[in-house]
């Protein structure tokens, strides 16, 4: 089997090994120890902003309650829920990162990205919480392979997929889903075909209305660190 074919496999189940090898491993109260609670108050029928105060999208309580509930409450269970997805996660960095390198360089963004999740030696590991960011992550990769499918063979299902990955990612949290929606509108207007000067001007607009939405979104900053992280590259 060739390391095209068997890559995808080998990030999978490595990083499954890795994730399942901490399972048992510390509990975060203030975090881990929250939202659990939170997915219980659901499950006991309760409901986010109605209930309890919270800044994340309802998509997240309510899938992650309908887990809890499957896994009889076992928070032990839910972190082999979490540990499938992010070996997910992973797998969806290796793909997206093969459709611009070769095979073996599209390893180092997927370990990268498992590597920069923490494990507070002696407390936790972050991999371990049930955190919206998780999920939004998946829908995320999900809306950049779209958009990355569309670019080189173009059509509708493609940027449907964009959207509806987008609006997943938006159910679980906000900023995730808006942004993904942004980067997706700017490479609509980057990657399009231009058959006439109207189609110019129209992604030109599009592109910069996306922008001042997210300039916006920052409380149009000038001189801060939202704008050097967020600001600045999304205006290059």
């Amino acid at each position: 089997m060739t390391l095209r074919k068997l890559g995808p496999w080998a990030v999978f189940f490595g990083c499954l090994i890795y994730f399942l090898l901490f399972r048992r491993y510390g509990f975060q109260v203030e975090d881990e120890g929250t939202l659990l609670f939170q997915l219980a108050r659901v499950i006991g029928g309760e409901a986010p902003y109605a209930d309890f105060h919270t800044g994340y999208t309802p998509g997240f309580f309510y899938a992650g309650a309908a887990l809890l509930d499957t896994a009889g409450g076992s928070s032990s269970a839910l972190r082999v829920c979490f540990a499938l997805l992010n070996s997910l996660n992973a797998t969806l960095i290796y793909l997206l990162a093969r459709r611009f390198s070769g095979a073996a360089t599209a390893l180092l963004p997927a370990l990268g990205w498992v590597v920069f999740i923490p494990v507070f030696r002696g407390s936790f590991a972050a991999f371990n919480v049930p955190y919206p960011a998780w999920p939004a992550t998946t829908a995320w990769l999900l809306a950049a392979l779209s958009m990355a499918v569309w670019l080189r063979r173009g059509g509708m299902p493609a940027l449907c997929g964009a959207g509806l990955a987008s609006a997943a990612a938006f159910a679980i949290k906000p900023n995730a889903g808006a942004f993904a929606m942004a980067a997706s509108v700017w490479v609509v207007a980057l990657g399009a075909g231009r058959k006439s000067r109207g189609d110019g001007l129209a992604a030109q607009l599009a592109a910069l209305l996306m922008f001042l939405g997210v300039w916006a979104a920052f409380a149009f900053p000038v001189v801060t660190a939202d704008s050097a992280v967020h600001i600045l590259p999304a205006l290059l």
